[in-house]
């Protein structure tokens, strides 16, 4: 391949600016996300403060790296006409000037991974769905430990923690748009100012885009929700020969959708991530502007915990309805 053509598959790599709060746990976690093979072929990624920016940091008398939040903001707005998509990573942890620091983000189409109490939640929500409104980031990190998630952590510690994080981003990627759900209510509450929420993180949004996972909306049972051309309501879930779902589509679209005998587009997660798949006794088609009510089904059943239906109806999107713990279905 000529150098002229290795150029021009270069040029066509979106650009990423990726700003981070302190100097160790989030640019280095960005870093290794970074050096993934699929990232690389797609992201021509930038990550501050890199080795390099604090080694030339330390040399100037008197200056130092600096990366609170309105810092960040405004190192990001100096590079926002030298790459596609600028990004700012970081908490809340201790720091009172996120108004001005989300203002001034907005005001300059720079994106924003944030996370309260601190980025160690984020971390969290890879083992477990937890809405606890921690004091500040040791708090989270001594959770982790006690818990014995994971072990070692410290934010001074110059390690990498992506490769420990890696097979359950999945898991937190569910688990934050989880936690976005049970702060509905809140956020609206303080008209949408999520620096004054605890928990919360957008971190994920960040990591869907560079690793190509697919976003997630995540709601109730009886709650209608919206994806893509359907609406989707959980009407009940009985015990009765396995488990069946009296669930509710309505077709918004102007095609006709096909829900087979294997509910391709539906199955069933527990807590532990095992995956069921749900039946129907007879293919129904549902033609557009109608609804139907169908009764999904999962005979073979082993489930623990509590009890989540996934519905994918395009390969780049997921809605995640939480059901009852399995233990409430059945003592019902």
């Amino acid at each position: 391949m000529s150098r002229q053509t290795k150029r021009k598959l270069k040029q066509l790599k979106q650009s990423i600016y990726i700003v981070c709060e302190g100097t160790n746990t989030e640019p280095i976690y960005f870093e290794a996300i970074a050096q993934e093979n699929d990232v690389f072929d797609n992201y021509a990624i930038t990550v501050y403060p890199s080795e390099e920016d604090q080694i030339k940091a330390s040399k100037k008398e008197g200056e130092s790296i600096k990366t609170d939040a309105v810092n960040l903001v405004k190192l990001a707005k100096q590079e926002i006409k030298n790459y596609d998509e600028v990004w700012a990573v970081f908490d809340k942890d201790g720091y009172t000037k996120h108004e001005k620091a989300f203002s001034d983000a907005q005001k300059h189409g720079i994106k924003l991974g944030f996370s309260s109490i601190a980025f160690e939640h984020w971390i969290l929500l890879h083992y477990e769905q937890n809405r606890k409104a921690f004091d500040k980031s040791q708090n989270v990190i001594t959770y982790l430990e006690q818990a014995g998630y994971f072990t070692g952590y410290s934010k001074k510690a110059d390690i990498s923690i992506y490769p420990r994080l890696k097979d359950l981003t999945q898991t937190a990627i569910e688990n934050a748009a989880w936690l976005r759900m049970e702060m509905a209510k809140d956020l609206a509450a303080c008209d949408k100012k999520i620096y004054e929420l605890n928990p919360y993180t957008t971190v994920d949004e960040l990591v869907i885009k560079l690793l190509g996972f697919n976003p997630v909306t995540y709601g109730y049972i009886t709650e209608t929700l919206r994806i893509s051309d359907f609406s989707i309501t959980v009407n009940d879930v009985q015990r009765h020969c396995g488990i069946t779902l009296s669930v509710c589509i309505v077709n918004h679209g102007k095609c006709s959708y096909l829900v087979n005998n294997l509910c391709d587009h539906f199955y069933l997660k527990d807590e532990k991530q095992n995956k069921f798949q749900l039946v129907i006794d007879t293919p129904i088609i549902i033609e557009p502007s109608s609804t139907q009510d169908i009764a999904l089904k999962c005979e073979k059943f082993s489930a623990t915990g509590k009890l989540r239906l996934h519905f994918s109806p395009e390969p780049n999107k997921i809605l995640i309805i939480a059901l009852h713990n399995i233990t409430d279905i059945m003592s019902d």
